[in-house]
């Protein structure tokens, strides 16, 4: 059975990777990025360029989505910025504000007009990309940290509800992926320790039992076993896949 995915973030990235693996697999892909431009190369998808911080658009968006399908069997919530870095006393608050309208509020936005069309279908998915941090916590970081364990409180409370409709909704926290966002986060670490990106890595796979940075294709292989029918009774987890991380500096 063809299933219709929508893919938040999907322009580059874990969310490429995740609407790149749907397409794959054959299913009708929705896709949507900030950059309308990141966005090519996904011919087979149904492509939008959206920023999810303007809760109007995604349920303008969501609206269109539902008038070509009766519903999304699976949400796959990927967007995520980084927030200001900063002491807590630091803050800026229209900084701390904008981090928390993207990282749960434009999750809250699309899981408002999908949800009602999943129930009525009783089967579906959610999942939102969450991240180690909620756990491991580093310093300076506390937007990026409050709004995705807020995220992670609302995928938990959405659970709850949909469960008797047939409705899985999970999170997953990934820890140091392999990706470009990674390697600027060495590059700046390494600049400001006066180490060589390679000796950054090395000292924060220290904290990681297996000593390797995760895949994307492991997170999005995640994902499909999320949604498929050996997944469907697995419901308000937070499932790491971050090779035994321990801690971080």
């Amino acid at each position: 059975m063809t299933r219709n995915v929508l893919v938040t973030g999907a322009g580059d990235g874990l969310g490429r990777v995740i609407a790149e693996r749907f397409l794959a697999l054959g299913d009708r892909v929705f896709a949507c990025d900030i950059s309308a431009d990141s966005l090519g190369g996904l011919p087979s998808a149904h492509v939008r360029a959206l920023d999810v911080g303007d809760h109007g658009a995604v349920g303008a968006y969501v609206a269109e989505v539902l008038d070509i399908v009766p519903a999304i069997d699976l949400f796959v919530s990927n967007v995520g910025v980084a927030g200001p870095i900063a002491a807590v006393e630091d803050i800026d608050p229209e900084s701390w504000t904008a981090t928390m309208n993207v990282n749960v509020g434009g999750t809250l936005a699309f899981i408002r007009g999908l949800l009602p069309a999943m129930k009525l279908q009783r089967r579906g998915a959610i999942v939102a990309i969450s991240t180690i941090s909620t756990k491991t916590l580093p310093v300076h970081r506390a937007p990026y940290i409050v709004s995705k364990a807020a995220l992670e409180a609302l995928i938990l409370a959405v659970a709850r509800e949909a469960a008797p409709f047939g409705i899985g909704c999970n999170a997953i926290r990934p820890g140091m992926m392999n990706n470009a966002r990674m390697d600027r986060v060495i590059a700046a670490m390494a600049a400001r320790t006066g180490q060589t990106p390679a000796e950054a890595e090395a000292e924060q796979l220290r904290f990681v039992g297996m000593k390797s940075r995760i895949g994307m294709d492991e997170v999005a292989d995640m994902v499909v076993h999320l949604a498929s029918p050996a997944g469907r009774h697995i419901t308000g987890q937070m499932i790491a896949v971050d090779g035994g991380l321990e801690w971080e500096m």
